[in-house]
Order: structure tokens, then C-alpha cells, then sequence
């Protein structure tokens, strides 16, 4: 119960008082899609409303090694570039929109067979942020996308796929953040 009242309380503070809008230049913070999917990302703010993201996920390697010519590697990691736009909505929330530019990377080695795979990709992402304090971010985020991905397998291209647009667990997402750098008072 006294659980209970503690969460009452902190529901009614974050709707009751405004909380005064960020001042501070830089953002990190971890990005969850999915129930097994994180993401790093740094924002640096470039003027009033706009910030630009930097965002790694899917960093991965695993392999298995034996001594056979059956070895095995897996390997990977995705990078975007985006530019976030931010707009006030009410006295706690921000609308973010804006493009993000990014590239999924996969190398496999399967015995003698070695496989490359490069998906390029062009997104828009909309969002709502929530300052919980003054340096703590919440934000929720969507992202549909278009991409291809090339492969290269044993030196010979053999395949390009067209992903198309959608809605997935890992094109939404919900991140915390933290605030700092120079103050903008």
C-alpha cells in the first residue's frame, strides 16, 4: 500500500508541476525497442528546438570455434545519423520529428563461406518527450523506414531485398536520458 501512495504521488507531481524546458547541450541515454533490443544514443543540441542524434545499436559478435574447417563468426552493428526537431506541446511534453539516416552492417563466416550484408536506410521519427527532472529525459518514439540490403557473398554479389515500410517492435521505442553540458541559462 505504501507502494501504492509513493506512485500516487509521483503520477500527480509529474502532471501538477510544470517542469522548466532542458539547458543543457548534450544527451545520453539508452533507447528500448522490442523486449531484448537497446540502443546508445547522444544528442547535441545545435540551436533552440534542434538537436542532432547519433545512435548505435545492434552491436553484436559471437562465433564458434573448433578444429574443423566448421568455424563459425556473426557479427554486426547499426549506426544512424538523425536530426531532431523539437516543438512544446503543453507545459510538460515536446513533439520530436525528424529524418534519420542509418546503416545495418552484418558479417558472417561459415567455414569457407563468408557473407556480407550492408542495409542502408532512411526513416522518420516522431515522438513525445517528458522531462521527469531537470537532467532526466523519458521519450517514446517511432520510426517507419525503407531500406535495401545488398549482399555480398564469397566475393559475388548475389541479392538485393527491398524492405518496405512499417511498424515494428523495433521501429518503436522508449528511452531515458540524461542531460548535461553547459547550461544554456
Amino acid at each position: 500500500m505504501k507502494t501504492m501512495k509513493l506512485f500516487g504521488i509521483a503520477i500527480f507531481s509529474m502532471i501538477t508541476f510544470s517542469i522548466q524546458a532542458q539547458q543543457y547541450n548534450k544527451e545520453i541515454g539508452l533507447r528500448f525497442s522490442g523486449y531484448d533490443d537497446m540502443d546508445f544514443t547522444y544528442f547535441r543540441k545545435i540551436d533552440d528546438n534542434t538537436y542532432k542524434k547519433i545512435r548505435i545499436s545492434g552491436l553484436y559478435i559471437n562465433g564458434t570455434f573448433k578444429k574443423e574447417n566448421s568455424n563459425s563468426f556473426n557479427g554486426g552493428f547499426d549506426f544512424s545519423l538523425s536530426r531532431e526537431h523539437r516543438v512544446d506541446v503543453g507545459r510538460n511534453f515536446r513533439f520530436t520529428h525528424g529524418w534519420e539516416y542509418g546503416l545495418n552492417t552484418n558479417i558472417q563466416f561459415f567455414g569457407d563461406v563468408e557473407n556480407v550484408s550492408l542495409t542502408p536506410y532512411l526513416g522518420y521519427t516522431i515522438g513525445l518527450i517528458y522531462p521527469v527532472t531537470d537532467r532526466l529525459i523519458a521519450n517514446m518514439d517511432f520510426m517507419p523506414r525503407l531500406s535495401a540490403t545488398a549482399n555480398v557473398r564469397d566475393g559475388d554479389y548475389n541479392a538485393t531485398s527491398w524492405n518496405t515500410l512499417g511498424l515494428t517492435t523495433q521501429n518503436i521505442g522508449i528511452s531515458l536520458r540524461y542531460a548535461f553540458g553547459n547550461s544554456q541559462k
